[in-house]
């Protein structure tokens, strides 16, 4: 499969749109929404592994640990990727959706764990928290949907 020029600069075009976008949606309603919605998520995962936590908008507290969930937090910036990646992506429209669908689901999975790891970290060592949040997790998302997305082109190739 060959990307040509011009779906690399519509690829171009679009990024830079989505980061325009994505600047604006930080500081919005919609980041706020996306923000509780992570919350609720991480509530019912902790709740799952034995945690007894409470929702305060976009704040997850158990036992003396308040964890606050920002728009940077969601799937929102990964997906914007792996997104753009479909539509560079020259397969049907049926198989793009197809791909966005299921990244969306396992992308939110991973954010849970990601989010659930980090939530358990800053319970037991504060210490290593942001070292292991900005260093490892955060590029750590940008990966998987690049992963995704790769193994789903690999995945058309292969058909």
């Amino acid at each position: 499969m060959n990307i040509s020029l011009k779906r690399i600069i519509i690829g171009a075009f679009a990024l830079y749109i989505a980061l325009q976008w994505y600047s604006i949606y930080l500081i919005t309603n919609l980041g706020i929404i996306t923000s509780e919605i992570t919350a609720k998520l991480l509530f019912w995962s902790l709740k799952i592994l034995g945690k007894e936590p409470t929702v305060n908008g976009s704040w997850v507290i158990a036992d003396s640990t308040r964890f606050g969930i920002i728009p940077e937090c969601t799937i929102t910036a990964p997906l914007m990727v792996l997104i753009i990646g479909a539509i560079i992506t020259p397969v049907h429209m049926k198989k793009k959706l197809y791909i966005i669908v299921i990244a969306f689901f396992l992308l939110s999975l991973i954010n849970m764990i990601r989010l659930t790891s980090l939530f358990f970290l800053l319970s037991f060592n504060t210490q290593y928290f942001d070292m292991i949040h900005v260093l490892i997790w955060q590029p750590m998302m940008i990966i998987s949907a690049i992963f995704i997305w790769g193994c789903w082109i690999f995945r058309e190739n292969s058909l």
